[in-house]
């Protein structure tokens, strides 16, 4: 039998709290506006992962840790191997999205046109996030990266 106390959790109490307050903020903002229904559910995403990137920033253990050493070269090059890799994963669900027939049906209307509004600025914000990322914590060889090896043929 393990006696030994369950790891400590990431996550704080007051946590979801923050969060559902920077909901309910954005949501009463947003509400005498003629913002659509997408476009306020586009604000609320955005609200959302706001809040929880700064709370997992404030508790992130690589805040104390110095930033490791590595050439510039070396940086934008596994940078643009783990943006290709993750390019390709996005363009494999945009491709599951267009062909697959579940997602023709008037139900997926109001998640497509939010889709279409965030379209041009998930590869954006992925980008500058993997790019920071990769200076912060330096090279890893992750998931984005294999997929990027595996498209480069390495």
């Amino acid at each position: 039998m393990d006696t030994q106390p369950p790891p400590q959790s990431a996550v704080r109490w007051w946590d979801p709290l923050l969060i559902a307050a920077a909901v309910i903020i954005s949501y009463a903002l947003c509400f005498d506006t003629s913002i659509s229904n997408a476009g306020i559910a586009c604000l609320l995403g955005i609200a959302v992962m706001a809040v929880t990137a700064a709370v997992e920033i404030m508790y992130a253990p690589w805040r104390g840790l110095p930033r490791p050493h590595v050439a510039a070269k070396t940086l934008i090059g596994n940078w643009l191997v783990k943006l290709l890799g993750w390019l390709a994963g996005y363009g494999i669900a945009l491709l599951c999205w267009k062909f697959v027939p579940e997602f023709a049906r008037a139900g997926y209307d109001p998640f497509f046109r939010v889709a279409s509004i965030a379209l041009f600025y998930i590869p954006l914000v992925v980008g500058i996030f993997t790019l920071f990322t990769e200076w912060r914590l330096g090279p890893q060889e992750d998931h984005a990266w294999h997929m990027g090896q595996l498209l480069l043929g390495r």
